[in-house]
């Protein structure tokens, strides 16, 4: 019994056996023929050279600036937030640079030269003032001391001294 169970099995397995290479030999007969559709497909792909015609996109360009102008006017005619502003610039908002180059390269050193300017004549006052109220004392002590003179000279000896203690006191209270 047990040599026809190896028996049955053995057939089984050569009768798989013969599909299983009858099937391999299918597969690789397909394969073959895919390898060489493959190749086929390669030579034609070289082979042939496209040129795609121009494209023409005028209708385009001008659809799709139809389009941006529509949308320009829609939003030109929608209203307008006004927003009031109370503002001091010293420089306006456009074109600084060129009011910076006029202020800082012009009117400050002139602003500059002007105070200067006004300086030294507040101080050639200053001066001519000082100098005036100087020479007025000088005058003032050249009087005071020409008569000083002229009283010494005609007083006595007991008169002059007592124009020297006079003098002395008012020289003391002074210092």
């Amino acid at each position: 019994m047990e040599l026809e169970i190896v028996q049955t099995v053995l057939t089984d397995m050569l009768e798989e056996q013969k599909t299983t290479n009858q099937l391999n030999q299918e597969v690789a007969a397909k394969l073959k023929e895919l390898q060489e559709k493959v190749t086929g497909f390669e030579q034609k792909l070289e082979t042939i050279h496209l040129t795609a015609p121009p494209v023409d996109v005028l209708p385009v360009q001008k659809e799709v600036s139809r389009g941006i102008a529509a949308v320009a006017k829609i939003v030109e005619a929608q209203p307008k937030n006004v927003i009031r502003q109370f503002r001091l610039l010293v420089f306006p908002e456009t074109n600084a640079g060129y009011y910076y180059k006029i202020v800082f390269g012009r009117l400050i050193p002139w602003a500059f030269a002007f105070a200067g300017l006004v300086f030294l004549i507040a101080l050639g006052n200053k001066y001519i003032e000082t100098s005036m109220a100087i020479a007025e004392r000088k005058y003032d002590y050249e009087v005071y001391r020409t008569a000083w003179q002229r009283l010494e000279n005609m007083q006595e000896k007991t008169g002059r001294q007592k124009m020297e203690e006079i003098l002395q006191k008012a020289v003391n209270v002074h210092k």
